[in-house]
């Protein structure tokens, strides 16, 4: 009896010893991992750094945006856009994004954790009009700095110029993504986005009739997802002032020559749309041309449009295009120096812009994705950033 309760217990040991092995190895793989995304934006480059955790089995995976603490981090943003810079070598590519680096090295303080941290840049619409010969000598520079000088993990696919589409399905991820470190992770897929920067504009939605060039099948979890995504290159709201304002777009007084007139700004606005659209590619890259399926539900708006909207329409989040264009029209017939005493705290650089932001606002939203001028169909939102949908897609892949 005591031999038999003898291997009894060196068995049990055994046991005991290979399960809490095998839990560490599941522990490790489950293990909450970093990653670093430097959004190299048309006006400029900003560093986000998230933690994520795959999901087991068909689970979403668990991601969740790090906040630098006091200190961590002097400079999360720089200027101008990449595109702008001329990066001819690894020193010009340190010298630009050596503070987003820093901020990232100050938040990941572990040595072991960041050379187990992947980066990703990812240029967007800045980038994408420039040609493929100038993208790729920039890119050069940036990859020989990164791998040179930072001890994360650095990869050709992580440092590149996103599609349109995929800059919109992202956004669309991360507006119908929730997650906040104390539950399971929420994914609703049931709100349309639209997103405008500053080179380009995109509107992302479910749809099983999207035309091939603008559908994107999408696995997250255990559910697959058909979407409807459209990118406007060129039609972001700095580059859409720069082809379509005039003097009726500027406050009356600001310069010269400006007049301050809604309406008028607003029809020069969708002249330039449909004229670009026809003259250039038969309506293709204009925001008013091409086929575009019905879009169901509700609809998150996000980047410029909250700025434009929440500055007109402070305290709601739900868009009236009919209580924006009002208060366009009286914002831009206001003169300039009365605005400037009713706004102290607002750069007169963005104060001068807005009386063109509400009409190209308006003129986008009714005039070319076709919301009637009394939708109650979308809400604005802060923070939502598609980098936040890049690492879930990226997370949600890795496990595949």
């Amino acid at each position: 009896m005591k031999g038999k309760a003898g291997v009894k217990r060196y068995l049990c040991a055994i046991i005991t010893v290979v399960a809490f092995f095998a839990l560490q190895d599941i522990g490790t793989l489950f293990a909450a991992d970093y990653a670093v995304v430097i959004d190299a934006g048309s006006s400029g480059s900003r560093v986000h750094i998230f933690e994520w955790e795959p999901g087991q089995g068909n689970a979403l995976p668990k991601v969740k945006a790090i906040k630098p603490g006091p200190g961590e981090c002097e400079k999360s943003v720089v200027s101008p856009g990449i595109a702008q810079k001329a990066l001819k070598s690894s020193e010009d590519a340190g010298n630009y994004l050596k503070p987003l680096i820093n901020c990232a090295l100050g938040v990941i303080k572990d040595e072991k954790i960041r050379h187990g941290t992947k980066l990703y840049l990812m240029a967007t619409a800045g980038m994408r009009l420039l040609d493929g010969d100038s993208q790729k000598s920039i890119f050069e520079a940036v990859r020989a700095y990164l791998k040179k000088d930072t001890p994360f993990i650095v990869d050709a696919p992580g440092i590149r110029t996103i599609s349109g589409k995929e800059e919109g399905v992202f956004g669309w991820i991360a507006a119908n993504y929730f997650y906040d470190g104390s539950a399971v992770p929420v994914f609703s897929g049931d709100k349309g986005t639209l997103d405008l920067g500053g080179a380009s504009t995109q509107m992302t939605f479910l749809s099983p009739n999207a035309p091939k060039k603008n559908s994107f099948t999408l696995r997250l979890g255990d559910t697959s997802y058909a979407l409807y995504a459209v990118s406007f290159l060129g039609w972001g709201q700095n580059e859409a002032f720069h082809k379509a304002s005039g003097p009726s777009c500027l406050p009356s007084g600001y310069a010269k020559d400006s007049v301050g007139n809604y309406d008028i700004c607003k029809e020069g606005i969708k002249a330039a749309m449909t004229a670009e659209g026809k003259n250039k590619c038969n309506g293709a890259c204009s925001p008013t041309g091409g086929y575009r399926p019905q879009a169901e539900g509700g609809f998150i708006a996000f980047s410029g449009f909250y700025y434009t909207f929440s500055f007109f329409c402070p305290g709601t989040d739900r868009v009236s295009l009919r209580d924006l264009e009002k208060a366009g029209r009286d914002f831009c017939r206001t003169p300039w120096k009365d605005l400037v005493t009713r706004y102290p705290g607002t750069g007169e650089q963005y104060l001068s812009r807005y009386c063109f932001n509400a009409a190209y606002m308006s003129a986008l939203l009714n005039g070319a994705y076709g919301f009637p001028m009394d939708t109650d169909r979308i809400s604005v939102r802060e923070g939502t950033d598609w980098t936040m949908g890049a690492v879930v897609y990226e997370a949600a892949r890795a496990r595949r």
